[in-house]
């Protein structure tokens, strides 16, 4: 078997696994894939470069070539890749439904190759992204004229820098990268005068609409509304097609604007899982 780099020139191994994913991908994101000795592609894997190290996105391996230790092969030419770049950690992101436990077969896959597993303190909700637009607006009167909003693109350097400060980076469950870079381009940022009161990262990806972060202090607490009615307004703006809302609630200010805004609306999540970090130092 040969782990080889998935690029252009043998995309057509992988296609029928990554082929979305692969024509979408972005520049910190690596696709890799096992060949065997008869020359046929049996596994392939995604991984994204953040700053905390090397995430383990997506591994698949061919039904027929199960337990015959080709993940954990392809697993292990990754590290190797890393050591070699300078990278010092993997991590991955495990989630279970409510009242689960995690994946059996993921979390002994994991711990195999020897990632430590810690459960977070945190749940991820899936919505029905057209109900929640649906709804009327949040905010139940105009925006006092003190405050202002911002979009990600209003933002200058220096605001940027003062909000990545902010923002606890280590309990984004998504990409970091994307939101220091401020790609996640629904962000709404509340402010009166020169000073932030309050923020909301909501990044887009895989078709889905990604909230991830709050930020309020004194009075911008109350402003969460007018926040996610700003999200709500650019995602209507967009041309791209986004079916679901994904909320990662890892503190009280999240699981407080989840609950009142949309479980007090009548919306119920799709889904919800328990959330699950596994770690490996290289």
């Amino acid at each position: 078997m040969i782990m080889t780099l998935i690029d252009d020139d043998n995309i057509r191994y992988y296609e029928a696994v990554v082929g979305d994913r692969y024509v979408k991908r972005t520049e910190n994101e690596l696709y890799a894939g096992v060949i065997d000795d008869d020359g046929e592609a049996v596994a392939a894997g995604i991984f994204v470069d953040t700053p905390d190290g090397l995430e383990v996105d997506f591994i698949a391996v061919a039904d027929e070539r199960r337990r015959q230790g080709i993940g954990s092969f392809l697993l292990c030419e990754i590290k190797d890749v890393c050591k070699e770049s300078g990278v010092g950690s993997m991590h991955a992101t495990l989630l279970a439904e409510r009242d689960e436990a995690a994946s059996d077969a993921l979390y002994h896959f994991l711990e195999k190759n020897g990632f430590e597993i810690g459960e977070l303190d945190a749940r991820r909700s899936v919505y029905d992204l057209r109900e929640v637009l649906s709804l009327p607006p949040f905010a139940e009167a105009p925006l006092k004229s003190q405050y202002l909003i911002k979009s990600v693109s209003e933002l200058s350097e220096k605001e940027k820098e003062i909000i990545c400060d902010m923002l606890d980076l280590k309990s984004i469950m998504t990409d970091p990268h994307r939101v220091v870079s401020f790609e996640n381009r629904h962000g709404g940022f509340l402010f009166e005068e020169d000073k932030i009161r309050a923020l909301i990262v909501a990044e887009t990806f895989r078709g889905a609409v990604h909230l991830v972060s709050l930020y309020g202090d004194g009075e911008g607490l109350k402003m969460f509304p007018y926040l996610f009615d700003h999200v709500k307004e650019a995602v209507r703006r967009d041309e791209t097609e986004y079916d679901m809302l994904i909320i990662d609630t890892a503190g009280d200010k999240m699981a407080s604007f989840e609950d009142h805004f949309l479980e007090n609306s009548g919306v119920r999540a799709i889904k919800q899982y328990h959330v699950y970090n596994a770690v490996l130092r290289l």
